[in-house]
């Protein structure tokens, strides 16, 4: 019995002695375990599916950097690399803003109508540079070729060129308009322009333009074919002619006279002229006024001149039927020596329209 509880008793002994060993050692590794996990690199807080767990941190002598490690799910552990050092990051800081002042394109005064022009590039097909940008949706684009100042100057020249040669092209087409200048002398005036007037005076008709001697701008009527219709001829066209010499004196009047008859109304041509048969007498000196020669019409003048010395003048008139008669009328003038022979001319002309 004795030996029994003997064995009992250092039994019982033995267990807690072992349970107090156990504890000790529990108590030992969790104080332990917790001071290693509280230096660990990384936790698992907000880990979730998409990140692994960084597991160490060491410094990489090579690099004078510090080196971060981690492990995937399976276990595979790897160096994620060195971290920059807050020395890098502000120099780095310095060196882009160093670098972002003298890029292509600032973000100045952009506002909301214009994109930043992002790279400038040599394009080796264009032999040109050409530039890019990015729309407000990241959306990067070429904006084409740049010009070179070569191809500036070219152009102001090509443009200077084509500005001559398009004045000389002006300047020949301007003279292939209604009038030119050629022949145009001091007499004629350059005619300017023609319209088409459909209230002109006598109905509508074309009308021409022009600058007279004194620069002013004159307009005149054209007729139509309306207008000469009515004198196409319709038979009995009738002409004449008549001429006599004489040798005049002062104050002397001649008369030389035509007479014809017609049916019906037209158109008169009539042609008169006087001729010295030799040198200016010495009474068309310029102490004188000249002779004076006049064509009537039935009994009415239609020309009248001062002459010096030779006349000549195509007149027309409208007749209507009946007898007319043309006197060409020459009156001497108050010199009494030094005439000569005068040789005077006059025809008609007559083209029927009723």
């Amino acid at each position: 019995m004795d030996d029994l509880k003997s064995w009992l008793l250092t039994a019982i002994l033995s267990g807690y002695a072992t349970e107090a060993f156990v504890g000790t050692s529990v108590a030992t590794e969790q104080a332990r375990a917790e001071g290693v996990e509280s230096g660990l690199v990384s936790g698992i807080w907000a880990k979730g599916t998409t990140a692994y767990q960084v597991l160490g941190l060491t410094y990489l002598i090579s690099a004078q950097r510090p080196q971060y490690f981690y492990q995937d799910d399976s276990g595979n552990q790897y160096s994620g690399g060195a971290l920059a050092l807050y020395s890098d990051v502000t120099s780095e800081t310095e060196r882009a803003e160093g670098v972002e002042s003298g890029l292509v394109s600032g973000i100045w005064a952009k506002g909301t109508t214009s994109y930043q022009v992002l790279g400038l590039t040599y394009l080796i097909s264009a032999q040109r540079p050409q530039y890019f940008y990015q729309d407000d949706s990241g959306n990067q684009y070429s904006g084409g070729a740049l010009a070179l100042y070569s191809d500036v100057t070219a152009e102001q020249a090509a443009r200077a060129s084509a500005i001559s040669a398009e004045a000389t092209a002006r300047a020949n087409a301007d003279a292939q308009l209604v009038s030119g200048v050629w022949a145009n002398g001091t007499g004629p005036g350059q005619v300017l322009g023609m319209t088409y007037n459909l209230t002109f005076v006598g109905g509508a008709r074309p009308q021409v333009f022009y600058n007279d001697a004194s620069d002013n701008q004159q307009v005149i009527g054209l007729a139509t074919y309306n207008d000469l219709s009515g004198y196409v001829p319709k038979g009995g066209v009738q002409y004449g002619q008549t001429w006599d010499v004489w040798t005049p004196s002062a104050n002397q009047v001649t008369n030389l006279t035509l007479t014809f008859t017609c049916t019906s109304g037209g158109l008169l041509m009539m042609s008169a002229g006087v001729y010295p048969f030799s040198a200016q007498p010495s009474n068309g000196s310029s102490s004188n006024t000249g002779s004076d020669v006049n064509l009537i019409l039935d009994g009415t003048s239609v020309y009248d001149d001062n002459v010096r010395s030779a006349t000549h003048e195509d007149v027309p008139q409208l007749v209507g039927a009946g007898t007319h008669t043309i006197t060409l009328r020459y009156t001497a003038n108050t010199a009494t020596s030094g005439w000569v022979s005068q040789r005077a001319k006059l025809s008609y002309f007559f083209i029927p329209t009723e």
